[in-house]
């Protein structure tokens, strides 16, 4: 039992510390597309789990993009919300959520999201471009 409890604190422990790395490490070189796919896209997100991550943000960013894909979207965010708890200042993880919200229909709670998206944002120009493009989207679906 003891040996379970220490466990658990070592695990949290490094989580913690991974999710104050600074997000420039955290975020992924290869979130760029192809031109190709980015016509096809229009430079919105395609899949939940793309890029790389921390290995735990990782697996949940790939559970979430199974569960949407299985149109269980509730999951989705659920699993990004997870992922939000072992990085919450990654933005790529804000505009995932965002993205998905707007997705559902949630334009407010895709604004509020973009927003602390857009606070830790940083030098990722890939995803500065989907922010603007999703926040675009969000003004014109809300008739702003």
């Amino acid at each position: 039992m003891v040996r379970l409890v220490v466990l658990i604190f070592v695990v949290i422990s490094f989580l913690s510390a991974c999710s104050s790395l600074p997000s420039s490490e955290l975020n992924d070189p290869r979130l760029a597309q192809s031109s190709e796919e980015q016509k096809g896209s229009d430079n919105e997100l395609i899949r939940l789990d793309e890029g790389t991550h921390h290995p735990a943000v990782q697996v949940l960013l790939s559970q979430a993009e199974e569960a949407r894909q299985q149109g269980r979207n509730r999951q989705a965010l659920s699993y990004l919300d997870q992922a939000r708890q072992i990085q919450p200042r990654n933005s790529a993880i804000f505009y995932r959520q965002a993205w998905l919200n707007y997705q559902l229909g949630n334009l407010s709670q895709a604004q509020q999201l973009l927003q602390r998206a857009k606070l830790y944002m940083n030098t990722d120009k890939i995803l500065q471009q989907r922010v603007i493009l999703l926040q675009n989207n969000i003004d014109a679906r809300s008739g702003l």
